[in-house]
């Protein structure tokens, strides 16, 4: 193996291909740890993917050398481009889903620590899964080159410390821990899936100084809608042709962007039978020169992936980067419903204080209400009363929102105030947490016309299945363009996400208004269990107690 610890051997015939043009093993390292060619190194060291699917697997066998699609040639050149005028290389990558784009820059990155003795790298991605997963990937390199260290040290918070027997290291850590690039001077950072980090300006913020002399710094990542820390970046970088001719000048990020159809593996047979093309399908054909099977394979994806939402399927599979840069990110409410909301907007007839009013109780109508509590704090989410005027035979119409960073105990004497003056609505709160505490100051103000669950305890316990009812409930009453009069919650519904698992804000905004608004909607279509209060007993409690108007509720 050498002091570089490289595999191949140009003098052993038993292990050097029958392709293998280097005379000696000193011309063989040369052009494998060219930094401004990462093809040889890809080729004959970087045994990286699996020839069959492995998961936990960390055994040697079963990969293949990195053969590089035309996906990664353009990242690749971007890099060489950058190499050659700087010597610290700033790239930005935007790219569309699975055209491995990780794995070229673990190629790229793992050249500088067989390069570099001393290299301390930095890999971040936005949840330790899949940090963990990345990491995976330089491991299974270096395991191949016989360079890992059998001990892999622990830090702390899910940071790890990778040594390799050249000395060099990697600390990986996710992005959700502020604290993962400190205690080390980086040679150079792989950022993974920056636009989805939860913190991103405090995350970098953090590393900054460790980083700030790095040779090599890479965020790469899917869009995630527009604003964060990755849309402003790409916004202040420079495509390859701006970049070089501001030689001299301060620059910014260099840009790579990477569309969809230049994966080769974004394609889809098709029959004999010539594919009839929509006019949209007609005019991506001719400006981005895409042919049937891919044409084929994009409305597959559409429909079975993105369930027929463009602004989805051009957020996560985009062919320009305006198109990755959706207004409404990953288009949980299509740009068409939400202009269609925006004319159904309604300014309130009164305005009391966080309580916005668009009806007055109508006599022997019936409501309902819904409370989304929170913990209150300058900076946490809003806690929303939510009252819906039910319409026999129709959707439900917003009466009242009450909107407001306050205490459970504060937000339940609001909603028994509206509850009492819209005829005595059926309440449901959210109960997860601080909704128990809403729960108890609702009992002791003595309102027992609440929803409970099957064991008669006060409240709706909110499980990740009904949640997502729940909010496909309120996303589908919102596509139909109607229903919405308050502007909080257009607000909500804009900056709404949806990756097919949860339907939640995005990064930096809120949803509760939307929460509390589609759990209106729900309680008001179901058949729902009443508290059991013996009625004598409820009438003799209001005859000895103040009732919450006398209170001054």
């Amino acid at each position: 193996h050498g002091a570089t610890g490289l595999r191949m051997n140009p003098q052993d015939a038993a292990v050097r291909p029958v392709d293998f043009p280097w005379a000696t093993r000193e011309d063989y390292l040369a052009d494998a740890l060219n930094p401004n060619d990462v093809h040889v190194w890809a080729q004959y060291e970087c045994m990286i993917r699996p020839e069959k699917e492995v998961l936990d697997s960390e055994d040697d066998g079963g990969y293949i050398p990195l053969s590089f699609t035309p996906s990664q040639e353009d990242a690749h050149d971007a890099l060489v481009l950058a190499r050659k005028h700087v010597e610290k290389v700033r790239i930005i990558h935007l790219k569309a889903r699975q055209v491995y784009a990780s794995t070229f820059w673990t190629a790229v990155f793992s050249q500088c620590v067989a390069r570099d003795k001393l290299s301390n790298g930095l890999v971040l991605a936005y949840e330790l899964k899949t940090t963990k997963a990345l990491m995976r990937m330089y491991r299974r390199i270096f395991k191949n080159l016989n360079q890992c260290k059998p001990l892999l040290r622990l830090v702390s918070k899910g940071i790890e410390t990778h040594e390799f027997q050249s000395g060099a290291m990697i600390e990986s850590a996710s992005a959700k821990n502020a604290g993962g690039g400190h205690g080390l001077t980086h040679s150079w950072v792989h950022a993974s899936e920056v636009s989805r980090w939860s913190d991103a300006e405090e995350t970098l913020e953090a590393i900054g100084p460790a980083s700030q002399n790095a040779h090599t710094i890479v965020m790469e990542s899917t869009a995630d809608g527009r604003g964060g820390l990755f849309h402003d970046t790409w916004k202040e970088g420079l495509d390859a042709d701006e970049w070089v001719k501001s030689r001299g000048a301060k620059r910014g990020y260099l840009r790579v962007f990477t569309p969809w159809h230049r994966h080769p593996g974004y394609r889809l047979a098709v029959g004999d039978e010539p594919l009839l093309y929509s006019d949209l399908e007609a005019e991506l054909a001719a400006k981005h020169h895409l042919d049937a099977e891919q044409i084929a394979w994009m409305r597959a994806t559409l429909r079975d992936v993105c369930r027929n939402r463009m602004t989805r399927f051009q957020e996560a599979y985009p062919s320009c980067p305006e198109e990755a840069f959706t207004s409404t990110g990953a288009g949980a409410i299509t740009p068409e419903a939400l202009s269609a909301l925006i004319r159904c907007l309604e300014e309130p007839i009164e305005k009391d204080g966080d309580t916005w009013i668009w009806e007055y109780p109508v006599a022997n109508a019936r409501y309902v209400l819904a409370v989304d509590p929170t913990g209150g704090g300058p900076q946490g989410d809003f806690g929303v009363v939510h009252v819906l005027r039910l319409v026999p035979g129709g959707e439900p119409v917003t009466a009242a929102e009450h909107s407001e960073r306050c205490r459970p105990a504060v937000l339940a004497q609001v909603a028994v105030r509206l509850a009492y003056r819209y005829n005595q609505g059926l309440v449901g709160v959210e109960r997860t947490g601080l909704g128990v505490a809403c729960c108890d100051e609702m009992r002791r103000l003595v309102y027992f016309n609440v929803v409970c669950d099957t064991h008669g305890t006060a409240g709706i316990p909110m499980t990740a299945s009904l949640r997502r009812t729940v909010c496909e409930i309120g996303r589908d009453i919102a596509e139909s363009g109607t229903g919405v009069r308050s502007s909080r919650l257009l607000d909500d519904l804009s900056d709404l996400r949806d990756d097919g698992i949860k339907i939640e804000h995005a990064t930096g905004c809120h949803d509760d208004c939307f929460r509390a608004w589609a759990l209106a909607h729900w309680i008001a279509r179901k058949h729902i269990q009443r508290l059991p209060v013996d009625r004598s007993t409820r009438i003799k409690e209001y005859r000895t107690r103040m009732s919450p108007l006398d209170m001054g509720l």
